[in-house]
């Protein structure tokens, strides 16, 4: 039998109840155990740092195509955060966002303002960052393709990271749970 993969009807945590208690979850779990978190902790850091890298680079890509895009990302995504983007805004005690950005599949991104997003860029889902549209990729491909392989390469160790951080994140957790 083929297991059919199909998405979700609502983003996770989408009422402000589930978005607080998932927060307030995620603070409770990194407050009880911050000795055993340093696993987490360093990936949350590498990941930081990569951000930062590109950070310039997307920036530089989004102010000729995003304004003129016949059909914005920001628009018309499906984006939302999730466990590993609250984790690493939890474990780098930077701002979390007042709610998810869709609270339902048939809305737009409640942070897209007249000039852009309203979240900074380091407090924004992983997927606002890591997705580059074929403008900006061909852009990059085109004008500096050491540059490319650079982000794609940051790209693949920000993944790698992100997966480091919940695995510590969960092995420092787990001895405080009993599934008997």
């Amino acid at each position: 039998m083929k297991i059919k993969n199909t998405p979700p009807a609502l983003p996770l945590w989408h009422s402000p109840s589930l978005w607080s208690e998932a927060n307030n979850t995620i603070a409770e779990l990194i407050d009880k155990n911050l000795e055993n978190l340093n696993q987490a902790i360093m990936a949350a850091h590498e990941i930081e740092k990569n951000l930062n890298s590109i950070f310039p680079v997307v920036n530089r890509l989004c102010m000729p195509t995003c304004p003129m895009c016949p059909d914005p990302c920001c628009l018309n995504a499906k984006i939302w955060f999730d466990f590993k983007d609250l984790l690493f805004l939890h474990l780098q005690r930077l701002v979390i966002a007042p709610s998810q950005p869709i609270g339902k599949m048939s809305e737009t991104c409640r942070y897209i303002g007249h000039h852009g997003c309203t979240l900074d860029r380091i407090a924004r889902p992983w997927m606002c960052t890591w997705y580059l549209c074929p403008s900006q990729t061909g852009r990059l491909r085109k004008d500096c393709p050491s540059e490319y392989d650079n982000i794609q390469r940051v790209f693949n160790d920000i993944k790698s990271e992100r997966g480091k951080m919940e695995d510590g994140f969960i092995t420092a957790i787990m001895p405080h749970f009993s599934f008997l």
